[in-house]
């Protein structure tokens, strides 16, 4: 099944178990041997619900068997494949492999050709060996020997591009290398950003510093600095490409944000390194998530934006829930908990949220992780005690006592915005409710 076909449960499944018996027959009463091949099956899409755990149901109870072939053996949706399948990996030939193998070819087909020139014509064609043959099918119509000098003389007409061969690191340190760019004309240094001008920007902002060097000098300041102002003008287009659409300016921010910055670094980076900004910005999603979970929580104690939450209640709150546990540890509890439960938090948004939402978070963790394991044992232990019943739903109607006869009545929902009072009222009295 190619990656062409329609490969969805529905559509494979039936036909997979029809073509995976231990064997089939023949019209005229004979045995052969059946093998199923799953060309390209990381790319599925979203069209081919349910093809994979189809795949692995056939997987599980085949005797037959069953190839898959993909191009990104990474792919999450091939984890649990992987699980079940014997794991062979090919990695790309060289040239010298190349060359040997298609000696042989050209040998069946009468061709004369000189290893020397066969290897420069896989070397142009960046070891692409479906183009090789292409190639050598072209120059067969004309002529049954092929010399090195032939190849090199055809080089022109038989060289790939070269940015085709290059990925997006390789593009970034030849934007970082001054020496490289001088060699390249415009339209050349923006071919480079277009390889990919989502991720080249990235790589050049985390690797341009780098290739600035060691020395500091006037004139490399200088330069640092140039080099930093074109990369945040082309933050600015950037933003108004997305926000806009506005497209026609994808040239202006390969200029600014790949190209200057390039021209300015000068000595280039041996291997650029992989953009930070990937893990900074999933941290920062991941806190965005935090502060609207924890605003959502206190909605009716607080007051405020979420710049009050961050300055003013997160690190007050923190501070108030740890005292009572550092000072008096497992007969600090119920005071921590009164106040978990006057601002609607708990013990999880304590050591995940007000933790992970504060400056200097590493600090704060040490700070709870140094807590005696009986002291947060009994925290989570007791909260989940005194809060069977979640805020606005309805308890479990249970037997009193041991015959139980009648159920007890439920619990009426808690009304939206005010506390839940599970504890002493003239406790409470003295807590700090926000207005």
């Amino acid at each position: 099944m190619n990656a062409s076909d329609v490969r969805s449960k529905r559509a494979i499944l039936e036909p997979l178990k029809a073509s995976s018996g231990s064997n089939s027959l023949t019209n005229t009463g004979g045995l052969i041997k059946t093998l199923v091949i799953m060309d390209e099956v990381d790319g599925m899409s979203p069209g081919d619900r349910g093809g994979i755990g189809a795949l692995l149901e056939v997987i599980r109870s085949t005797q037959v068997p069953i190839i898959c072939i993909c191009n990104d053996r990474s792919c999450t949706k091939l984890k649990t494949l992987g699980n079940v399948s014997y794991d062979i990996r090919f990695s790309r030939p060289n040239k010298t492999q190349i060359a040997k193998r298609l000696l042989q070819i050209t040998a069946k087909e009468g061709l004369q050709i000189e290893p020397t020139g066969l290897e420069h014509l896989v070397e142009c064609a960046g070891n692409d060996i479906r183009q090789v043959l292409t190639m050598l099918e072209m120059w067969a119509r004309y002529s049954s020997t092929l010399s090195y000098a032939d190849a090199k003389g055809s080089e022109k007409l038989f060289r790939k591009d070269a940015n085709v061969m290059l990925n997006n690191f390789d593009a970034a340190g030849l934007l970082l290398r001054k020496e490289e760019m001088t060699k390249r004309n415009t339209k050349e240094r923006m071919d480079l950003f277009m390889i990919d001008f989502d991720l080249i920007p990235l790589l050049v902002y985390e690797n341009y510093l780098t290739a600035m060097g060691t020395v500091v000098e006037t004139k490399t300041l200088e330069k640092l600095v140039e080099a930093t102002e074109s990369i945040a003008f082309g933050d600015a287009i950037n933003k108004q490409i997305r926000s806009q659409s506005e497209w026609g300016l994808l040239q202006a921010y390969g200029m600014a944000s790949s190209v200057e910055p390039g021209l300015k670094s000068g000595f280039g980076v041996p291997f650029p390194k992989f953009p930070e900004w990937f893990s900074r910005n999933s941290a920062q999603k991941k806190n965005e998530r935090l502060l609207m979970e924890l605003r959502a929580a206190m909605a009716g104690f607080i007051s405020g934006d979420d710049e009050d939450i961050l300055t003013d209640y997160i690190p007050l709150i923190y501070k108030l829930l740890m005292q009572p546990l550092k000072d008096s540890g497992r007969e600090g509890v119920n005071e921590t908990l009164e106040l978990l439960e006057t601002y609607n938090l708990t013990p999880e948004m304590f050591k995940e949220h007000l933790i992970q939402l504060q400056f200097g978070t590493s600090t704060y963790e040490e700070e709870y992780k140094a807590l005696p394991t009986q002291v947060k044992s009994a925290i989570t232990r007791t909260f989940n005690t005194n809060n069977e019943v979640a805020p606005g739903t309805k308890s479990k109607r249970r037997p009193p006592g041991e015959g139980g006869s009648e159920p007890e009545e439920e619990e009426d929902p808690v009304p939206p915005n005010t506390a839940p009072a599970r504890f002493d009222p003239e406790i409470e009295e003295t807590l700090p409710v926000a207005s």
